[in-house]
């Protein structure tokens, strides 16, 4: 219940349970001698998993390989380099560090940890609060200006998967049929994710629409859904939030 909330953003205790499909797995062992290391292997997991269950913040620190330097936020940091394969669980590393594995490397920035959960998943989480930061002006310049593109992009993209995971329609979980976008205070167009053409073209003049009818009294946290026709509505099931 805790992971499908997690996931969806919602539970429905009221609802039984359906199992829609079961999927079983196994695998044979050529040798006793193997069978043994993968008992031995998986009991000294599990006593590890306990261990750092019971000890805390005494889990054991993953191992380093050597150390090294990477440049960040203006200056240059010296680093610990660990393998991803050395994480057991309740192992935590604290950046700046690199990790490296057989196919992605890690850049841990100073202020995040590493830590690695019973399932073996490394979850990264902020320790250190971020720095007071100056304003970068208004001048347009090239490199922020594709930086925040690429984050209102992303933002809208973001939009889109959290409708699909916590939506109940099927329209929208399976079918897809959903658009969002970003629109500064006049109602433009800021960024679209990939959706539906038809969403995005006529959007904008529902925004404004809401604007124009509205913005004297609009106030942080309201929400405004419409469907008219001739304030940027497509179909009438279509309702833009």
């Amino acid at each position: 219940e805790i992971a499908h909330r997690q996931q969806f953003g919602f539970t429905q205790p009221e609802q039984q349970i359906v199992i829609d499909s079961v999927s079983v797995e196994a695998i044979g062992n050529e040798t006793i001698g193997h069978q043994i290391h993968t008992q031995q292997a998986g009991a000294e997991k599990s006593a590890a998993g306990h261990a750092a269950q019971a000890g805390g913040s005494h889990a054991a620190r993953p191992e380093t390989l050597r150390q090294t330097c990477f440049f960040s936020a203006g200056t240059w940091h010296e680093a610990p380099v660990a393998r991803r394969e050395s994480f057991t669980p309740g192992a935590a590393l604290q950046g700046p560090a690199i990790i490296v594995e057989a196919h992605g490397t890690i850049v841990l920035e100073p202020g995040w940890t590493a830590q690695c959960d019973q399932e073996g998943t490394l979850i990264l989480h902020r320790h250190a609060a971020l720095p007071a930061r100056q304003a970068i002006g208004t001048a347009a310049d090239p490199v922020m200006l594709e930086i925040f593109n690429n984050l209102f992009m992303s933002i809208a993209e973001q939009m889109g998967f959290t409708l699909e995971n916590t939506a109940h329609s099927v329209n929208i979980k399976e079918r897809l049929d959903f658009s969002c976008a970003l629109f500064d205070a006049d109602g433009n167009l800021t960024a679209n994710a990939p959706h539906m053409p038809v969403h995005l073209g006529s959007m904008s003049e529902s925004v404004r629409a809401v604007i124009a009818q509205h913005g004297a009294t609009m106030t942080p946290g309201d929400v405004f859904a419409l469907n008219a026709p001739y304030a940027g509505g497509t179909h009438l099931p279509d309702v833009t939030v």
